[in-house]
Formats: structure tokens, sequence, C-alpha cells
């Protein structure tokens, strides 16, 4: 007896999920609990009770109506004075006939059954085409349990059935559409709702690798097929990708269901020591209403790149190019949709939860030229500030951030009648360990004694 969720168990363990199924109870109680039955199923469940099952109702008018030995091929039913049937054969062991029962499909005489025969492992088949030419694909390698086929109650191999490499890792020429772009333009043709549309990925965090396309004014998103094809990236910064519907972990060192990680710094298996962290806020009152403001410039070949906006905005993250009026996102007061984009030679993801008004923004990296970090204000929103952190490696120089702040209060220049006293300022860089101090005199910006209180804010 075949019943859905069969069907499904099988998928899942064809996806490599099932080996939890390999191991036996661990204790006495739990091996006593789950003894295999001696009896076949059908032995245990008639005919009509199986009928009952295959229709989900406990109905005792439901109930076979066809011949009895017809069953062992196909069960039909008798379900609300109609005789139908889910194309399924009844269960190994059913009665079918005068000391008769099903085995094999077969309406046979009950006799004792053969000696179980295990099933082994056959040979492992030549491994798969790789699924990607450039990029970094995957290849696939299957065995059968049929060395010889279990039986008469023998056991199922247990192990791998199928197994993976990674194949193609030559980085894909950057004119390249990316692999989820490719996918969804061989559905350019095909029509939805009655009208053709140019198709572009739409990357769902929440279900990686399923296909999902846009059109290119955004104005639907549409799953094609059952999922995104073998090799496709599903984890962003990672080298995890999909293979048979699952993203699966890949490690830095290309293995399938590998460990090993690159540090913060980019070295697989590192341990983040050759790469400074960069971390800046940004929550500057704003007297424009409308328009880009730069917040800061992050540097080339910086990685680990993280920008979040710290509450509910209705302001939006934006980034140019370094020294353009180019935009990378969110440019020309245009508002993109969440997903992936190509910024400065490297995929970011951009995360805009649209129901709780906040903006994420990851990009792996390494970034291959300078960006700059700007907030677009909309209508007179309050900006709510926003914080932001990269990486960058230790031979390499950050930006430098410079602020101005006002230094002690000299000593008075009289002990009694009145005199005056001074503060000067004093210009530091916010991102480098101690002050970097900038004379007045060098400056250029000594104060007279009425300045002394002087706001340089």
């Amino acid at each position: 007896m075949v019943n859905l969720c069969f069907i499904e168990c099988i998928f899942v363990v064809r996806q490599g999920l099932g080996r939890c199924l390999d191991d036996t109870p661990t204790t006495e109680e739990l091996e006593e609990q789950y003894v295999y039955p001696d009896l076949p199923p059908g032995a245990m469940y008639n005919a009509d009770l199986q009928c009952r099952l295959q229709f989900n109702t406990t109905d005792e008018t439901v109930r076979v109506c066809s011949q009895m030995d017809e069953i062992c091929s196909q069960l039909w039913c008798q379900v609300d004075n109609s005789c139908i049937t889910q194309l399924r054969a009844a269960a190994p062991g059913t009665a079918c006939g005068k000391h008769k029962w099903c085995q094999e499909q077969k309406c046979v005489l009950m006799e004792d059954l053969p000696r179980p025969v295990d099933g082994g492992w056959g040979n492992w088949s030549d491994w798969t085409e790789c699924s990607r030419t450039c990029g970094a694909g995957v290849s696939i390698q299957m065995r059968e349990c049929n060395n010889p086929h279990p039986s008469n109650g023998g056991t199922f191999c247990i192990g791998e059935r199928t197994r993976y490499k990674t194949c193609n890792l030559e980085i894909c020429p950057d004119s390249e559409p990316s692999f989820r772009a490719i996918q969804c333009s061989k559905f350019n043709n095909e029509t939805f709702r009655g009208k053709n549309y140019t198709w572009l990925p739409f990357f769902d965090t929440q279900e990686p690798c399923k296909l999902y396309c846009t059109d290119t004014d955004d104005t639907v998103i549409v799953p094609w097929g059952a999922s995104a094809a073998d090799g496709t990236p599903c984890n962003l910064g990672t080298n995890d990708m999909c293979i048979s519907g699952i993203c699966r972990k890949v490690g830095c060192d290309w293995v399938v269901d590998s460990e090993t990680i690159e540090d913060q710094c980019g070295v697989c298996g590192g341990n983040g020591e050759t790469c400074t962290v960069i971390k800046g806020d940004f929550n500057k009152r704003l007297n424009i209403s409308e328009g880009y403001y730069q917040i800061t410039t992050i540097p080339a070949w910086s990685r680990n790149i993280h920008v979040e906006e710290v509450g509910p905005s209705k302001n939006f993250l934006s980034i140019g190019k370094a020294g353009t009026d180019e935009f990378y996102l969110n440019g020309d007061r245009l508002i993109y949709f969440s997903g992936e984009y190509d910024i400065a030679g490297a995929k970011g993801l951009y995360d805009r939860n649209v129901e709780k008004d906040k903006e994420v923004l990851t990009i792996p990296g390494p970034i291959k030229e300078d960006i700059n970090l700007y907030v677009l204000m909309k209508g007179k929103h309050k900006n709510v500030g926003l914080k932001y952190e990269y990486t960058l490696p230790s031979n390499a120089t950050a930006p430098p951030i410079f602020k101005w702040k006002l230094g002690d209060w000299t000593a008075c220049s009289a002990t009694c009648g009145g005199g005056v006293h001074f503060r000067f300022p004093i210009c530091y860089q916010e991102n480098k360990a101690g002050s970097r101090r900038m004379s007045i005199y060098n400056t250029e910006l000594y104060l007279r004694a009425e300045d002394s209180v002087y706001d340089l804010k």
C-alpha cells in the first residue's frame, strides 16, 4: 500500500535529508516499542481497512468493490456509491482468495515466505555532466540497492545513495548574467496570464532554492519550475548552493557539507588576523527634506559590508559609485525591490522589510571600487539613524574620518580682577587608535578671548 506520506518520505530521502533513519533505537525501551512486525502489512490491515486509509475516512460503508483476485494489482473501493481507485495495489499479505494472499502484486497461495534477502549496493554510476560551465556547479553520482534487490522482507541498503562534488569553479565573465538570471530568461517566451514578459531573478531568502522571477517593471513575482537548478547560489557570502531543491552547505574548500569557512577577512580557514574591522554609525539630524545625503565612503577591497537602519524609517539606504553620479542601489530616487544586486563588482543582498519599514544591506565582497553610502531623504521624515560595518585587509587604508572637539580650558590669564581663558578646537581622526591632534596654529583656527566658548559642532 503506497500513500502520499510514503511518496513524500521517499522524496525527502532522495534529497539527502533522511540520514536520521539510518540509526537504530538506542534504548531497550525504544527497541521493544519499534519492533518490526513479523506479519506483512496486508495481513494486519485487510482490504476494506486499506480502502478507508487510502480515502482518509472511518466510514465503514467504504469497502472493496473489485474482484478479490484483482486487488493485488489495483485496489478499487466503494466510496459514495461510486467504485473508484487511487491506482494503488493492495499491500503485500492482503487476503485475495481462499488460502491466497498478495505478494509482489500477484495473488498467490499462502505458504511460508522464502528466506529474506537483504539488499546490497550496486556500483556507483559515472559522474553526471557539471550543472554549470563556470561559477561552480555540481556533479552527481548515484547507486542503486540492486545487488541484490531486497526481497521477502529483507532489509534495504543503508548509506549514501547519492553523492555530490563541485565542478567548473572558474569565475564566470563579468559580462555574463547570474545563474538565476539565465534560468529566468528561459521563460521569456512563456505566456503568463495572457501576457509575455521579460523575466529577471527575484531572490526569496525564505525559499532560496525556489526559482522566483519578476518582470522588468516589478509588477509580478512568479515561481517558475519546481526548483532552481543544481549549482544555483542560495546563501550570499558563502559557497552554499542548491542541490536537488535543497540549499546545501558547501565549505570554502568547495566540498559539499564541509564545515570549513572563511574568516571575516576572506581567508579560508583563517583566524581573522589579516584584516581590520571598521564600524560606524550615523544619527545626525538632517535639515533636508528631499535628496541624497552622503554618510561615508567605503573603500575598494572591503569585505563583509553590513548596513542596517536602527529603527523604522520612511527614508532609504542608497549606494553610489564614488566620484560619479552613478548609483548601484536606489538611485534616481527610485526604490528597488528586495533582492540581489551587482554592487562594485560584488553581489549585494538588499532586504527592504515593507511591514517593519526597515532596510538591511549585506555585501560579502570584496568590492572592486570605492562606494558611497547615502541616506535618501523622503519628505520631512526624521533620520532615525543607521549603523555600518566592514572589514579591510591589513595592507589597505580605511578612509580617515575627522571630527572636531573642544579641548580643555586654558589657565585664566589673571589671578584676580577678571581675566580670560580659552578652549581650542582639536581635529581628530575617529577611526584610528588615539586622537590625531592637529595644532590650532597649523589649522589657523586661533580663537579670540570672546570666542572662548565657541561651539564648533
